[in-house]
């Protein structure tokens, strides 16, 4: 399909396809990693006064989806994550597809996406399985116990549906950077190639193109 010709010249200026309104709330990878730090060092002193109200609950959950944005490229589909403390458990509920798991599997952490944008697509749907590195999974068992979630109960109250996700990033950013920073601009930040995996993307799109087939079967099929 065809970009869209805001998206064209933003691509030309930006590097990335963005909309009118995620250009404006561009923010560079050295930014996200500046709010990181800031946001790891307010973690650290609520740890050390261990105060876990509500709205540190709130500072805490943006510090952990953050970290997981910086290892996985995904949306605003964590806001109805349920904790399910063992393998065992969580055969009472797999039939369940309306939600989305963290799975405690002896010492690792799953990531169990049922729900998510194109779920539903017959080339990038269906349910995914990730595995969480081990320091990134030792946040979340941080969190977990600090704010005593029990099982099959979701890890985020505060974050009612995807509106409220985006809010949590957007208003954290807005405060340390002056920009409305959504989780869609920061998978396009932090997972952007760099020059030799941009040359060689473009490469395999004029193979793909010569081939007179998709990149998805070039990669799948040819290469």
């Amino acid at each position: 399909s065809t970009i869209p010709l805001h998206k064209t010249i933003n691509k030309t200026t930006t590097g990335l396809p963005l909309t009118d309104e995620q250009a404006k709330n561009l923010v560079s990878l050295d930014q996200i990693q500046m709010v990181l730090k800031i946001l790891t060092n307010e973690i650290k002193q609520i740890n050390k006064v261990k105060n876990y109200g509500p709205e540190n609950q709130k500072l805490y959950s943006l510090y952990i989806l953050l970290n997981t944005h910086f290892r996985f490229p995904f949306r605003n589909e964590l806001h109805n994550l349920t904790y399910i403390s063992s393998p065992v458990k969580y055969k009472k509920v797999k039939d369940d597809l309306t939600r989305n798991y963290l799975l405690k599997e002896d010492k690792e952490l799953k990531f169990i996406r049922n729900v998510y944008k194109t779920a539903h697509t017959k080339t990038s749907g269906g349910q995914k399985i990730d595995t969480l590195p081990p320091e990134l999974a030792k946040m979340y068992k941080q969190y977990i116990k600090n704010f005593n979630i029990e099982n099959n109960k979701e890890l985020f109250t505060h974050l009612k549906n995807s509106t409220d996700y985006t809010r949590l990033f957007t208003d954290y950013f807005r405060n340390s950077t002056g920009k409305n920073v959504s989780s869609t601009i920061l998978m396009k930040v932090i997972n952007e190639p760099d020059e030799e995996g941009k040359k060689l993307l473009e490469i395999l799109k004029s193979l793909s193109m010569k081939r007179g087939t998709t990149l998805e079967n070039l990669l799948k099929y040819y290469l």
